[in-house]
């Protein structure tokens, strides 16, 4: 019993850990801040365990650091990190809200078994188990704030034209070759906009006179910002709107 409790609280102090790094992810809406974050905690609990080789809570403490930042990186990097060789050039495939949700749902449903089940077994720390809470809550907040998710194809070099796709519902990935069939062209993922609760995935294809056939599956729309087309490729850009302005952040 006594080896069961250890490891639930070493679990939870790993998701609680990974809640902070995740937060942090979806505040910024980058995956590096938040890996940055949970380095530094792991770097911080390394410390306090060598200075305090005694206590035995700093060692678990340290143990979950290690095995949040594992997790975070499983998560949001293990195309890079795991699987670096099957990565040539940026990574065009993009992971759904659909996914994000679940994966919270799921995420936070393991945590609060593990909660509860310590609050009646050990009488766990009720201050800890709030800071859970509120960081369900954020994350709540900002993960079901979008409603709509789409896709944009920026088609042409001088004489462009914008395309939009609508993704499935309930897929978790999804990538140029759900919506674009053709394997002669190569077509760049350059941006995620945020706007009025939708996220919309820009790609960019800089080829003039292309058949309308390949287009079928799509519906051609005016381009509603002028910025997009000063879009480049080989560059990852943020978009965001405050008060109708876009603030746009270079991600790689």
């Amino acid at each position: 019993m006594f080896l069961i409790i250890i490891v639930m609280q070493v679990l939870f102090n790993t998701i609680r850990l990974f809640f902070i790094g995740y937060i942090v992810r979806l505040l910024f809406r980058n995956n590096n801040y938040g890996r940055f974050i949970l380095i530094l905690t792991v770097i911080y609990f390394a410390f306090l365990t060598v200075t305090n080789i005694t206590t035995e809570s700093l060692i678990l403490d340290f143990i979950a650091s290690i095995l949040s930042l594992l997790l975070y990186m499983y998560v949001y990097d293990r195309d890079k990190v795991f699987k670096p060789k099957r990565l040539k050039g940026m990574n065009t495939q993009f992971r759904t809200k659909y996914a994000d949700q679940i994966f919270f749902i799921i995420l936070s449903t393991v945590t609060w078994f593990i909660a509860i089940s310590l609050y009646f077994i050990v009488n766990y720390d009720n201050v800890l188990i709030v800071a859970i809470l509120i960081a369900n809550i954020i994350s709540f907040l900002i993960i079901f704030k979008f409603k709509e998710e789409k896709v944009f194809l920026l088609v042409g070099k001088n004489d462009k034209q914008l395309y939009e796709y609508d993704i499935p519902k309930k897929v978790f990935k999804y990538s140029p070759a759900e919506f674009f069939k053709s394997d002669d062209y190569i077509i760049d993922y350059v941006a995620v906009m945020y706007e009025n609760r939708i996220i919309t995935h820009i790609y960019m294809l800089p080829v003039d006179q292309l058949q309308s056939s390949l287009f079928s599956n799509a519906t051609n729309i005016d381009i509603p910002y002028e910025f997009l087309t000063d879009l480049k490729k080989y560059q990852f850009i943020s978009i965001s709107f405050k008060e109708k302005t876009p603030r746009m952040k270079r991600l790689k």
